[in-house]
C-alpha cells in the first residue's frame, strides 16, 4: 500500500464529505487529520474493480468507524445552536430517561432525539448501505430501529412528548428551526 498523496487526500476528504462523515468532528483534530495520519489508498487495480466500492483499506475503515461518536456529534451541535437561538434551555443527554434523548426539557416534558440517517435507517440517500457485508449493515440498521422505536414507545408512555430531527433534514436549516420552535412552542 501506497501513502496518498496531498491532492488525494483531498480528494478522499471530499468523498467522504459527501458519504457524510465529518472531520471536525472534535476541536483536538485539524480538519483533513483523519485523511493525513495514515490513511492509505487501496491499489487502483483494486479500486477500479467494480464489486470494489471503497477506496481506503479495511484497516483505515475500521480506523475511520472507531472515530464515530454516539454523543456531541456535528448533526446534535446544529440542533443544540437553533434551539438555543430560539431561545429554548435544554438538558443534555437524560441519563433518567429511556434513550439517553439528545436534548431534554424537563419543565416542558418534551425531548428531542438527533438522529444520524445511516445509523438509525432513514428513507434518505445518506442511509445507503455500503456494498460490503451487505447483511451485517442491514441487521444493524433493523435493530437499530426496533430499538429506536422501543424507547419512543417508552419515553411517549412516561408522559414525554417527543421529537425526532434527521440529520439530512439540517440542510434546511430555516425549515429545522421552524419544526423545532413549533414543537417547543405548542402544548
Amino acid at each position: 500500500m501506497e501513502r496518498a498523496s496531498g491532492s488525494e487526500r483531498s480528494l478522499i476528504v471530499a468523498e467522504w464529505r459527501m458519504a457524510g462523515f465529518c472531520f471536525a468532528a472534535s476541536p483536538r483534530y485539524a480538519r483533513d487529520t483523519i485523511v493525513a495520519e495514515c490513511f492509505e489508498r487501496v491499489p487502483s487495480f483494486v479500486a477500479s474493480s467494480p464489486r470494489f466500492m471503497d477506496t481506503v483499506s479495511t484497516s483505515v475503515r475500521s480506523k475511520i468507524m472507531r472515530r464515530v461518536r454516539s454523543t456531541n456529534t456535528e448533526p446534535e451541535m446544529k440542533v443544540r445552536r437553533i434551539t438555543h437561538s430560539i431561545g429554548f434551555r435544554y438538558r443534555l443527554h437524560g441519563k433518567n430517561l429511556p434513550g439517553k434523548p439528545d436534548l431534554v426539557f424537563p419543565s416542558l416534558q418534551k425531548v428531542i432525539f438527533v438522529h444520524g440517517c445511516f445509523w438509525h435507517g432513514h428513507n434518505c440517500e445518506a442511509a445507503r448501505l455500503p456494498a460490503s457485508n451487505v447483511e451485517y449493515w442491514r441487521n444493524k440498521q433493523s435493530s437499530n430501529i426496533a430499538r429506536d422505536r422501543r424507547i419512543l414507545r417508552e419515553i411517549r408512555r412516561a408522559g414525554w412528548k417527543t421529537l425526532v430531527i434527521w440529520e439530512c433534514e439540517l440542510h434546511n436549516a430555516e425549515g429545522t428551526r421552524n419544526k423545532i420552535r413549533a414543537f417547543l412552542v405548542t402544548k
